[in-house]
């Protein structure tokens, strides 16, 4: 995956901008944090789309596809994760290259999967798109809820997309692994182990929601034992553009002695971070770990934080761009 390299900024209250959007992406899913973002942009987007699951159909699924049915958003529901980038390929290329357009996507509620394939098929529209491309991706951060106690076996691990496997094909003899940390227990570790990895970075998220703090070190309080404290990266999660550049810088480093891969757990802010960094650099890989069928649902309500990026596709043919600034605080 090849492409201008965009510039980044970090987006000001979504509620606060101004933008007209061509497109907005949502999920559609069971917690009640889909639809938070969805009255922020509504009014002010061309097309809305919504992306359901072909699974999950609990908790506040019903309410969330009400909400997006209310404000005539297009529900594409019960997709299989294959259908799911069909469907978002073919809305992504009615998006034609005579203008520089925008595009809104909440990323609160994706899977890894879908995230990667989100992030995926916008670095390649941008290559197709002569008068430039802007992301405006959001997160409405999840308020405090005490992780589940139980242990449960990761059952899925690999990379998170077709396209972010890069890894793989590297001729390194040794793995380094850069993790995520999320309250998730013990799971980090045993990816560790399933890599052998030779080198191994943590980042560990500073939110707003303080809560999180003292659950995400207990749950990796033995991983964070064996990593020398330089290793160990304390990052903002409301400052998307300081992540984006301290993982590169890691990456960067490690790149030339290591097949990298990079271990999301923890906010989607920091999992985005994570596919656009190796959408730049296509030798980095990205996995996703998980439970399977083995988690169990769970509502996850909005707190009052909300995080955005702004990811901005300079024109391909020298014709003008909006200013990177619009809506948003430069990083």
């Amino acid at each position: 995956m090849t492409s201008k390299r965009p510039k980044f900024s970090n987006l000001a209250l979504i509620e606060e901008s101004d933008v007209e959007y061509d497109l907005s992406i949502f999920a559609l899913g069971f917690e009640s944090r889909a639809v938070n973002l969805l009255p922020s942009v509504a009014k002010r987007t061309r097309a809305l789309l919504a992306l359901g699951f072909d699974h999950g159909r609990e908790l506040a699924y019903e309410e969330n596809k009400r909400a997006f049915s209310d404000a005539s958003v297009r529900v594409e529901d019960g997709l299989s994760d294959r259908e799911f980038e069909e469907v978002l390929r073919g809305h992504l290329k009615a998006l034609d290259g005579e203008s520089h357009r925008m595009v809104f996507v909440d990323v609160s509620c994706f899977s890894r999967f879908r995230l990667a394939s989100i992030v995926h098929e916008l670095f390649s529209l941008s290559q197709s798109l002569g008068a430039g491309l802007t992301i405006d991706f959001a997160y409405s951060l999840a308020k405090f809820e005490k992780p589940d106690s139980i242990r449960q076996p990761n059952t899925v691990v690999g990379p998170a997309h077709r396209a972010f496997a890069g890894w793989s094909q590297g001729g390194y003899s040794s793995t380094a692994a850069v993790l995520g940390l999320g309250y998730e227990q013990d799971q980090a570790l045993g990816v560790v182990e399933f890599l052998q990895a030779g080198e191994v970075w943590a980042f560990t998220p500073k939110s707003p929601v303080v809560e999180y703090k003292a659950e995400v070190d207990k749950a990796n309080d033995l991983l964070l034992s064996e990593i020398p404290p330089n290793r160990v990266l304390e990052y903002d999660v409301c400052a998307p553009t300081s992540v984006l550049a301290t993982l590169e810088s890691v990456v960067r480093g490690l790149g030339d002695g290591h097949s990298v891969v990079l271990v999301p757990f923890g906010p989607k802010i920091f999992v985005l971070c994570s596919l656009i960094v190796a959408a730049m650099r296509n030798e980095i890989a990205v996995w996703r770990v998980s439970q399977g069928t083995a988690i169990k649902p769970s509502d996850r309500a909005a707190s009052h934080v909300q995080v955005g990026l702004r990811v901005a596709f300079p024109p391909q043919d020298g014709s003008s761009s909006i200013s990177s600034n619009l809506g948003s605080q430069q990083s």
